[in-house]
Formats: structure tokens, C-alpha cells, sequence
């Protein structure tokens, strides 16, 4: 008899913590799957790979800029300003093609886009297609799917003690650049003694040489990378046809192609050829070309070798509403031939001695 009252007591406790989490996580709602916040402000967790979901469900928008850091910083006000529509911007550091394009493709399922903003960034990582927190599932009409965003140490005690921590529920911010990094980075631009003054002393280790990457050809991991492109990049202008999508080819650093252990120049070229050529059919999708524009030698620019400016993601912006900057097979070889010479003939320990001498 003792052990039917244990058992039943047991029971009875779980049900009871059953019940009480799963009113918790509907009321409390950190990531908004079921409704906009109740009875706190409203906020958003930084890692779009999360949020996003909820964002799609509660909150309207006609258009869409959805990146990585490189997009971060693109404000969705003046995209509507410039393009029209009402845009917000879903990019979060570090996501990656697959997961841009399961968010983007539940985006485009749920409202009915004019504009899709995306980039052309250099990190396919074909063997890795999503991070730990994606989960894919979640982005489908499933509850339970839904729900699994949940299924975590971070937010299941979120939930159970109902806080309201910024690690929780995230922070009090607008659409229109919810990931801005560049007002907190904004000291490290201005020119390269900047990086040594404000925490960029080892990246000025790392890129003090003057030595191309050696290019080696590897048909499969080309094979890879165009796989990677054709079905998370250019899917989704062949699914949704009368989508505009407006694809930016990121201005790095010639610095990048000098320091960078993961992809080559030519690499990079190739998968820029696959995406032109399979594109140029597409009436729906346009590419911007910023890869040899004048600020990839302007280190003032920049506050690494990735990541430029918000005026530069201003002029995005312009080249879209005004249909410049525009890549083409047209003129596909002739901006391939001067990405190649420019940094075949940058020579960096000179162009770094230069920088410290001023």
C-alpha cells in the first residue's frame, strides 16, 4: 500500500510540474512562439536562429534582409524607405546557407514577400549545415516541432523560474537592426592603429605576412560548395518566382584573401560563376557586385577583415533601389579579372608598413 501512495504521489508531482511548465512556457513566451509578449516588454533573443520563428508568427512585414554579420547592420527602415515595403532585418552572426534558407523558405510560407535581401558570404561550410541552437523542425506547422526550441538547460529554466534576464528573453529592441554590432564596434574603425589600440593585436599577428594562400583545386569540394549554393541560395528563386531576390556580393578586405585558411580567392570565384551562370535565367533575381569596390583597400573601413561599415551597408541598399552594381554573365569575367589582379597584386607586409608608418 505504501508503494501504490509513493507511486501515485510521484505521479501526481510530475503531472502538476507537467502542467505548471507548459502554462509557464505559453504565459511566459521568451521566444514568442504563441503570441507577442504578455505583461513585460517586448524583446528578442539575439540569436535569430530562435527568434526568428517567432518573429514569422506575430509581427507583419512584406519584405525581408536575412544574413549573416554582414547584413547585421542594413536597416529594414531604410530598405522600405528605399525599396518600398515593409522590411525587417532576421540576420544573426554566423548563420549559416542551410539555415538561412529553412528560415527564409517559412518566412515566404507565412506572408506573402515582395523583397528578399541575402549574401553571397564566403563561408559554405559543406560539412556543417546548421549550428547546435537551429533546430529545423521548428520551422514547420508543428506545435510539438515548435515547442523543441524550448527543449533546452537555458530556457527550460527560464521558463520554470519565469525570468526575465536578458539571457531569457533578450532584449528591448526594433526590427530594423536587432543584431547591430557596429554603434559597440564603432571605435575599432577609423584606420588599422585602431585595431591595435582597442583588442585587435592578434589579428594584426596573424595577417602581418605577405603570401597569398597556395591554391589547390578540389573538384569535390567545389562539387560541395555549388551543392551548397544550388539548394539554399538559388532554390529560393526557383521556388518563389514572384519573389524579388537581391543577392549582395560582400566587399572583404584584399587583406581576407591573403589571411584566410578556409577558402581561396579562386575558390570563391568559381562559386561566384556557378551562382551567376545558374542565376541568369531568373528574372526574380538580381546580384550586387561590391567585391572590387575602393574600400577593399581602405582599412579605415573596416574592423577586422570581414566586416565593414554601416555606410556600407547603406550603399546596398542604393544599389538595389537603384539597380546598380549589378553582376551579370555579361560582365562576369571582366569583375572576375580584376578581383584576381587585385589581389594577386596587393602585397600586404608593405601595404601594413605603410599603415604603421602614418
Amino acid at each position: 500500500m505504501y508503494y501504490k501512495k509513493t507511486i501515485f504521489i510521484t505521479l501526481l508531482t510530475a503531472l502538476f510540474l507537467g502542467i505548471f511548465f507548459a502554462a509557464a512556457t505559453v504565459v511566459h513566451a521568451p521566444l514568442q512562439i504563441f503570441h507577442k509578449p504578455w505583461g513585460r516588454k517586448t524583446t528578442f533573443a539575439q540569436d535569430m536562429r530562435e527568434q526568428a520563428l517567432g518573429i514569422i508568427k506575430h509581427y507583419d512585414f512584406e519584405s525581408l534582409i536575412l544574413g549573416n554579420s554582414l547584413l547585421e547592420n542594413t536597416s529594414a527602415d531604410e530598405a522600405s524607405e528605399k525599396i518600398g515595403g515593409k522590411f525587417i532585418n532576421l540576420s544573426s552572426s554566423g548563420i549559416l546557407y542551410y539555415e538561412r534558407y529553412t528560415i527564409a523558405s517559412y518566412a515566404l510560407k507565412k506572408h506573402s514577400l515582395k523583397h528578399v535581401v541575402l549574401v553571397f558570404d564566403a563561408n559554405f561550410s559543406p560539412n556543417k549545415l546548421h549550428s547546435p541552437t537551429f533546430i529545423p523542425k521548428a520551422y514547420s506547422d508543428s506545435i510539438i516541432s515548435q515547442v523543441s526550441l524550448y527543449m533546452n538547460s537555458k530556457y527550460a529554466f527560464c521558463i520554470a523560474l519565469l525570468q526575465k534576464s536578458t539571457k531569457c528573453v533578450g532584449k528591448a529592441t526594433a526590427l530594423d537592426m536587432p543584431n547591430n554590432w557596429y554603434v559597440n564596434n564603432i571605435n575599432l574603425f577609423g584606420g588599422y592603429q585602431n585595431w591595435l589600440e582597442h583588442g585587435n593585436k592578434k589579428l594584426f599577428e596573424n595577417v602581418y605576412h605577405d603570401k597569398i594562400n597556395p591554391e589547390q583545386v578540389f573538384e569535390e569540394r567545389d562539387a560541395k560548395n555549388f551543392e551548397i549554393i544550388e539548394k539554399y541560395l538559388i532554390a529560393l528563386g526557383k521556388e518563389n518566382l514572384e519573389v524579388q531576390f537581391h543577392i549582395i556580393i560582400p566587399p572583404y578586405h584584399l587583406l581576407f584573401w591573403h589571411n584566410n585558411r578556409e577558402i581561396s580567392y579562386q575558390e570563391y570565384g568559381r562559386a561566384l560563376t556557378f551562382l551567376t551562370e545558374k542565376t541568369s535565367n531568373l528574372k526574380n533575381v538580381k546580384l550586387y557586385n561590391f567585391m572590387n569596390d575602393e574600400i577593399t583597400s581602405d582599412i579605415s573601413k573596416y574592423k577586422d577583415l570581414v566586416h565593414y561599415d554601416a555606410q556600407t551597408n547603406a550603399r546596398f541598399l542604393e544599389a538595389i533601389a537603384q539597380r546598380k552594381h549589378l553582376l551579370t554573365l555579361e560582365n562576369l569575367h571582366q569583375e572576375l579579372k580584376v578581383f584576381n589582379a587585385k589581389v594577386q597584386s596587393f602585397k600586404s607586409k608593405p601595404y601594413l608598413d605603410s599603415l604603421l608608418k602614418n
